[in-house]
């Protein structure tokens, strides 16, 4: 036999009642002690929680504008982020002319026009006409003399021109024009020519220098009389000596030196 012990104070079943609150439940006892036995024992009413309710989370929506308000700002701050910027390219940008496929008069070694080159089609002759004009100018023996290219329209006398400017390459310079820009009611013609002649022509400055080398013996600065009328003075020049295999040489040289001879020291 298995023995029981009653529970004095049995629990209510509360199955049918989801609407009670969780503070108005007794508190849960503990099961009953009971002994094994051939008979199944006798049960006292189970105690069951009341279902839990899952809280789902606030959506954005019209009834909670602070928080739609707020995963706008997050998603325009992300897109903000994420944004590509296309970097402009910093090389020189050339517009598409008549003549910019012209590359030069398609000449070979010897000077003779080849068929199909540098973007030139026939014209032989004058494009080996102008390669001596080129020889010459390189030569240095057109100074100071111009070249007259005459034709009707449309035979390549601008073109020519252009071959010529790129065989002699980017250092001499080259100014095109158009007869729009000689007539003008402000400006004269001859001063509009005059202004790109002188854009034409290119200048090269040569400057040379001596230097000398050798062991420095000496060293004195030369003082004078100040320019302002004061009584200081200033340095005039510097004598240095410079001492060689071949001999001795002193050299007068401005007083700046001087001054950065003192700061290296």
């Amino acid at each position: 036999r298995t023995q029981v012990s009653p529970n004095p104070n049995p629990l209510p079943s509360y199955r049918s009642s989801p609407s009670a609150p969780p503070s108005a439940l007794p508190p849960k006892s503990p099961p009953p002690s009971c002994t094994t036995g051939a008979n199944p024992p006798s049960l006292s009413p189970v105690y069951s929680a009341p279902p839990r309710r899952l809280l789902a989370p606030a959506r954005a929506s019209a009834a909670n504008p602070s928080r739609l308000g707020r995963e706008r700002e997050r998603s325009a701050a992300a897109a903000a982020a994420m944004r590509i910027e296309e970097v402009q390219s910093t090389s020189k940008k050339q517009r598409i002319a008549t003549h910019t496929h012209i590359k030069g008069l398609g000449l070979d070694a010897n000077g003779t026009a080849i068929g199909m080159s540098a973007g030139f089609v026939g014209q032989a002759e004058a494009r080996e006409a102008c390669g001596l004009v080129v020889d010459m100018i390189r030569q240095k023996k057109m100074a100071g003399r111009a070249l007259l290219l005459a034709g009707p329209p449309a035979t390549g006398k601008t073109a020519l021109a252009l071959g010529i400017s790129q065989e002699l390459g980017s250092k001499v310079p080259f100014c095109p024009m158009v007869g729009s820009e000689v007539y003008s009611s402000e400006v004269k013609k001859t001063e509009v020519l005059m202004e790109n002649f002188r854009r034409a022509i290119g200048l090269r400055i040569k400057e040379n220098k001596e230097v000398y080398e050798g062991e420095v013996t000496e060293l004195s600065p030369e003082e004078s009389e100040s320019s302002t009328g004061g009584y200081g003075k200033s340095i005039s020049h510097v004598v240095i000596g410079l001492k060689t295999v071949k001999g001795t040489k002193q050299l007068k040289l401005d007083p700046t030196i001087y001054d950065a001879l003192i700061k290296e020291k």
